[in-house]
């Protein structure tokens, strides 16, 4: 088995090798700190790269149908959701010993609904910005002089006038 180094991480984490893979998952067993004789199928399974993969579907999916399937966007990066799937594991996983798929479905549907907002709310800012740089520029209007006599007092006449 390999050891963890988080120098090595990375490289290892980004390469094509045969070991990436065992130390990917030994990087996402050192994020949600459960010794690896500890670990049960619930971690094993939530943290996948199926699991991911299904998130990613779903979200593209909930966008979709949400946009009245206008907007189909990327998956979202492997980093991200998996800062995400660790925030949810640690604060809502149960940890019980039975129902597995049933609690990996509901920490899902928690992941998604995590996400799912901050997407919506960042594709109606970009359309936005999109349909700001479109039209042109509102520009205020030149100042006016609302004195009387057009003329303003000079600095001096205020400051030395008895």
């Amino acid at each position: 088995m390999n050891k963890f180094d988080l120098h090595d991480m990375p490289v290892a984490y980004f390469s094509d090798n045969k070991n990436a893979d065992k130390l990917r998952t030994q990087l996402i067993k050192n994020q949600v700190l459960i010794p690896e004789e500890e670990q049960g199928n619930l971690e094993i399974i939530f943290f996948s790269e199926e699991n991911m993969e299904l998130i990613n579907k779903q979200l593209i999916l909930a966008v979709f149908k949400y946009s009245n399937k206008q907007f189909l966007i990327p998956k979202q990066s492997h980093d991200s959701l998996i800062i995400i799937m660790r925030y949810v594991f640690i604060e809502y996983a149960r940890h019980l010993p039975y129902d597995i798929m049933n609690q990996i479905k509901e920490l899902n549907c928690k992941v998604i609904n995590e996400i799912f907002p901050n997407i919506i709310t960042n594709i109606t800012q970009k359309i936005d910005y999109l349909q700001e740089l479109d039209c042109p520029r509102k520009l205020l209007d030149l100042p006016k002089n609302v004195n009387k006599t057009k003329n303003l007092k000079s600095v001096a006449s205020i400051l030395f006038s008895e």
